[in-house]
């Protein structure tokens, strides 16, 4: 029965497929909802008592995470050159460490800062596209389960809410980049497959792991 509407599906919306490369039509798209979240996280941070100057610099992050948004969604149904695809994916995979290491807000150690930085600027310098998946998918979505050095002091502390956020933000994350490495699942054909799926379930994630900074603010 699945099958047989997966089917109907795939031939009814078969016209839908991106005209400029043979992508499923919301490659890329999908990932704009996000610009949804870092409104929602504009508008619960304005509200919030605390300085100007820590303010300013949560919003500097999520301007960086928007302008990543927009990246990601146009070099996803435009046909570059090797070399262009190069450039914009460097910037698109360091404007996702700070969104996996805890959306870059300063909830975090100075040394820990350093290492987010640091993972930012080797993805600016170096070309990780031509490594397998599995290899991205463990350099870039694992080590965000380094922000588990914070619930020992977070279930000491009673936050029972916020620590069940941080799990759940980086568990989705885990299950994002595992998506992204095993190409599965394909719900629609040419419509809806692996990358899209791995693109809602980062914008879930981004929202849990924003709330989670919201709360310990």
């Amino acid at each position: 029965m699945i099958r047989e509407c997966t089917e109907w599906l795939n031939k009814k919306f078969s016209s839908f497929e991106s005209p400029r490369k043979k992508v499923p039509f919301l490659r890329g798209r999908v990932y704009i909802f996000n610009l949804l979240v870092i409104l929602y996280g504009s508008c619960k941070i304005y509200g919030k008592k605390t300085h100007t100057w820590f303010k300013l610099g949560i919003y500097i992050s999520f301007f960086c995470s928007a302008c990543n948004t927009l990246v990601t969604a146009f070099y996803h149904n435009r046909d570059l050159s090797i070399e262009q695809r190069s450039i914009i994916k460097r910037v698109d995979y360091a404007g996702l460490q700070p969104q996996f290491y805890g959306s870059g807000e300063s909830v975090f150690s100075v040394s820990y800062s350093f290492l987010i930085f640091s993972v930012i600027f080797q993805c600016l310098i170096y070309d990780f596209c031509g490594m397998p998946k599995w290899v991205r998918v463990i350099a870039f979505t694992c080590f965000g389960f380094m922000n588990h050095y914070l619930t020992v002091a977070l279930y000491k502390s009673g936050e029972f809410s916020v620590l069940w956020d941080l799990i759940y933000s980086a568990t989705l994350y885990l299950l994002g980049g595992l998506c992204y490495g095993a190409k599965f699942p394909n719900l629609i054909p040419r419509i809806f497959e692996h990358h899209e799926f791995m693109h809602l379930v980062m914008i879930i994630a981004n929202l849990i792991s924003m709330r989670c900074n919201i709360k310990v603010m």
